[in-house]
């Protein structure tokens, strides 16, 4: 799997850029040689070993005949590892974040470049999910009482998933405060199916979206679930496909058809369409200036 056909980033984002393309390639189950990475990013061989044997060394990673893969690969979605990729930074992994979140089934990643928040606040919402203890806490200046599900990170912000008078929300961790446990209770299965159903921004309002993939990367679309929620509509006579996605994160929307560009184009609903081409817009206006 070559990385996307897209300009180079600049200098001081080119170790980003190559560590977040080796891990998205490993993740997916490939087998790396030194050599070819070498020759694809430019960089030395001994470059490429230390970004294996070092800055990764937080992943499981296994060298055999020469090749460096992952033996266990971690039950993420190729829509996830397509966020990752658009990440520049994969520092600062806290609280102590490693590859064994991805293993957790109290959480759910789709992002990789983690924001600082408490890790005692993270544990203690952990063994809430875990034990079906209501929570009381602060957010927004008023109180709430919750029935806590997963911890999801999306693009890099933790958000705790919980049912608060019988409607899912997703509460941003870093504004929760005075936290305490409540009682036990019992998970609904609606809700439960819910979140394994949508293992992004999780609401019960779905926006749905029509895209069209051209035929240069609609063999690897069919084969993988590159985006939430994720349908082939209709396959055209040239190879191209017709597809529909739902998320109900906006941005994740917008962030994915930017990341596979120019291969697809979004079909509906028109007001997505002309934001995207808005901001490129803008994003081109930018650069000019630079």
């Amino acid at each position: 799997m070559k990385a996307p056909t897209e300009d180079k980033p600049k200098s001081h984002d080119k170790l980003s850029f190559r560590l977040s393309n080796i891990i998205t390639r490993l993740l997916l189950g490939e087998r790396l040689k030194v050599d070819e990475l070498s020759k694809e990013f430019g960089v030395t061989t001994r470059t490429i070993r230390e970004d294996l044997n070092k800055r990764l060394s937080n992943l499981p990673i296994t060298c055999e005949n020469s090749e460096y893969f992952l033996k266990t690969l971690p039950n993420i979605k190729n829509y996830e590892l397509a966020n990752f990729s658009q990440k520049s930074g994969i520092y600062g992994l806290y609280p102590k974040i490693d590859y064994k979140i991805l293993l957790n089934d109290t959480n759910l990643v789709s992002g990789f470049n983690y924001e600082n928040i408490d890790e005692k606040l993270f544990k203690k919402l952990q063994k809430t999910i875990k034990e079906n203890l209501t929570l009381h806490f602060t957010y927004n200046e008023k109180e709430r009482i919750i029935k806590p599900y997963k911890l999801l990170n999306l693009n890099g912000i933790w958000y705790l998933v919980a049912v608060e008078n019988e409607t899912i929300k997703n509460f941003t961790i870093s504004k929760v405060f005075n936290l305490k446990f409540g009682e036990k209770f019992k998970k609904e299965s609606k809700f439960e199916a819910l979140i394994k159903e949508n293992k992004t921004f999780i609401s019960e309002n779905l926006i749905t979206v029509k895209l069209k993939a051209d035929k240069k990367i609609s063999e690897f679309i069919q084969r993988r679930e590159i985006f939430p929620n994720q349908r082939i509509l209709e396959t055209l006579e040239n190879g191209d496909i017709i597809l529909e996605m739902k998320s109900a994160f906006e941005p994740e929307i917008l962030g994915l058809v930017l990341f596979w560009l120019p291969h697809i184009s979004i079909l509906e609903p028109l007001y997505l369409k002309e934001k995207l081409i808005k901001n490129l817009e803008i994003y081109l206006e930018k650069e000019k200036t630079l």
